[in-house]
């Protein structure tokens, strides 16, 4: 579907079937992109900066777009609106990685995420017991 030189995963999938999210990885940091499955299937860019953005999750309604990078120096998790991005918020306030789902969109968002490797939970001030394997 995708023919080019970049490494690229899929990361989302809309729930009403119309839209993948996929990192790419481009020169030198991955990006997030998204394309429709249906009409000319052209992909367009969702974050595309110097920095790396990873793991892009749509909200259940399709309205917002929740992701991993490292642009604050760390790996933080944010969320911006869908398709087009006119804001953007920072929703882990000290590490953050992987948003698995989002679970409630408000004023800002709520959202689902992995402690850092650190074992810090970025939603609180307490460490969490070490999950690797």
């Amino acid at each position: 579907l995708l023919q080019n030189d970049e490494d690229k995963y899929l990361t989302d999938w809309s729930r009403d079937g119309t839209t993948l999210v996929f990192s790419s990885r481009g020169e030198s940091n991955w990006d997030l992109w998204a394309m429709r499955v249906t009409g000319d299937r052209k992909p367009f860019p969702l974050r595309k900066t110097k920095f790396s953005e990873l793991n892009g999750t749509l909200s259940p309604d399709g309205r917002f777009l929740a992701f991993q990078s490292n642009e604050s120096g760390q790996q933080e998790v944010y969320v911006q609106e869908f398709p087009e991005a006119r804001s953007k918020w920072q929703i882990s306030p000290s590490g953050g990685r992987e948003p698995r789902r989002i679970v409630e969109i408000r004023d800002r968002a709520a959202i689902h995420h992995e402690p850092d490797h650190a074992g810090h939970d970025p939603r609180s001030d307490e460490r969490v017991a070490d999950t690797s394997v």
